[in-house]
């Protein structure tokens, strides 16, 4: 319950306010995912969150 909970705040977040979203969940090893943008370039790297951090 708090899985889908969790991925419906996310989906929320992307149509109210326009953000991207990219969420992971993991438990016992399994994997649930959620992801605002169809695009491929979405999540960015960790180099590219580093170069576009303030």
């Amino acid at each position: 319950r708090r899985k889908i909970n969790l991925i419906s705040k996310g989906d929320d977040l992307h149509r109210l306010f326009g953000v991207d979203v990219f969420l992971v969940i993991r438990k016992k090893g399994k994997h649930c995912g959620y992801n605002s943008r169809d695009k491929l370039d979405w999540p960015p790297t960790k180099e590219e969150l580093v170069s576009l951090s303030y």
